[in-house]
């Protein structure tokens, strides 16, 4: 948890991302199916986590007063106290945990939706789950790249992030009610992108909250030949601290690329293989028309609002920072904001601020490491600064 930066194939950078979340106790692995063990070419490394407090007030806590097989949908538990029909439940821990449905309280059992594909043992947690949302995350590596933009086709590969308020625990897949978004980094346009994602590396920035409240990475691929390589900027963010009730999660997700903002294309491809700039879920996500490749996000539901030429900036009259943290709102637009970033901010080059620099909060002891990252393809840069220090 915290700030780490390194080189490496996006896999792992997934997996690094996984293991805090989970440590934080408040993700839980969902499937295990779902694994990044198999990264070749045509199998795409994935994992599916659920957010949500386990075993909390009001909520069932016990353990496995027998050991399962796989393909049971029956469980022993020492007490069924406090847990009922549709609950949610996690059982085990770690990478090995598994969310499914309650359909049945019995006297010493539970009866589940689907299926276990993992084996748990004698005193495995079971608890049930306040459950907020699953969140599936996908490193896109099938081959020749996913076609998700046309004219002129672009075949490309990167990573999706799905949200829904439900699992298909037995056929391993998101309902198609979802919010989701394709962020497709090695891209090619009009050809066959044969890049291997198991072996092309990423030179990444990464900031884990500790308390499972989010991420923010950025990340720029090396060389590989292909004629579209953008760099880009993914934030998953809970922030509980609302402005007001308004029914829906406490998440968003925000992400840009440098070549394209976005790449999206709302009439000829399927609307899984999409890339949109934020999903608010459950309440919109944008891009959500036809097409778009130029428009900045910024009043699409996320405001950066600084001055009207510049977003963070240094001042030459007393040397100090001056941004805004991004407003994230409930409407596709910018006068419906619901809270605020704590995890990145934008900054503009050329007054003052420079890559590598560091902003640090007056009266805190947190910092944010500006970076402003171009790519193989293009000098256009994306200028954030994302969290380096709590």
């Amino acid at each position: 948890m915290g700030f780490t930066t390194g080189a490496k194939v996006t896999a792992d950078i997934l997996d690094e991302m996984v293991a805090s979340l989970l440590a934080s106790g408040v993700w839980h692995n969902v499937d295990t199916t779902w694994t990044t063990i198999d990264r070749a070419i045509g199998n795409n490394a994935r994992r599916i986590l659920a957010y949500g407090e386990a075993g909390g007030a009001g909520k069932g806590n016990t353990v496995l007063s027998g050991d399962t097989i796989v393909g049971t949908t029956i469980v022993p538990v020492a007490s069924e106290l406090n847990f009922a029909v549709n609950d949610k439940v996690v059982i085990g821990t770690g990478s090995t945990a598994e969310v499914r449905v309650v359909s049945n309280v019995a006297v010493g059992q539970l009866t589940l939706d689907a299926a276990l594909n993992t084996v748990h043992t004698t005193g495995d947690y079971v608890k049930g789950l306040a459950f907020e949302i699953y969140m599936a995350m996908e490193i896109i590596n099938q081959s020749s790249g996913l076609q998700h933009y046309y004219p002129n086709w672009r075949y490309s590969k990167g990573i999706r992030f799905v949200f829904s308020a439900s699992w298909e625990a037995g056929t391993h897949t998101y309902p198609t009610s979802n919010q989701s978004t394709f962020v497709g980094f090695e891209n090619c346009d009009n050809c066959t992108n044969g890049i291997d994602l198991a072996t092309m590396v990423v030179t990444y920035y990464l900031w884990l909250e500790n308390n499972g409240d989010g991420f923010v990475v950025m990340g720029k691929p090396e060389p590989t030949g292909n004629n579209q390589q953008q760099s880009f900027l993914i934030v998953v963010e809970r922030n509980p601290n609302k402005e007001y009730a308004d029914g829906y999660t406490n998440f968003y997700l925000y992400d840009v690329t440098n070549i394209y903002p976005e790449l999206y294309d709302g009439n000829n491809v399927a609307t899984i293989n999409r890339h949109r700039s934020l999903l608010r879920p459950f309440a919109f996500q944008w891009p959500d028309y036809t097409y778009d490749t130029t428009t900045h996000p910024n009043g699409y539901g996320i405001s950066f609002i600084p001055t009207p030429s510049y977003y963070a900036y240094k001042s030459n009259g007393d040397n100090k920072v001056y941004f805004v943290k991004p407003l994230i709102h409930d409407a596709m637009g910018s006068i419906n904001p619901i809270f605020q970033s704590n995890l990145f901010f934008m900054w503009s080059e050329g007054v003052g601020l420079i890559d590598g620099d560091i902003v640090s909060m007056e009266g805190q002891t947190t910092k944010y490491l500006c970076k402003a990252l171009d790519s193989p393809d293009s000098t256009t840069r994306i200028n954030y600064a994302i969290k380096y220090v709590a």
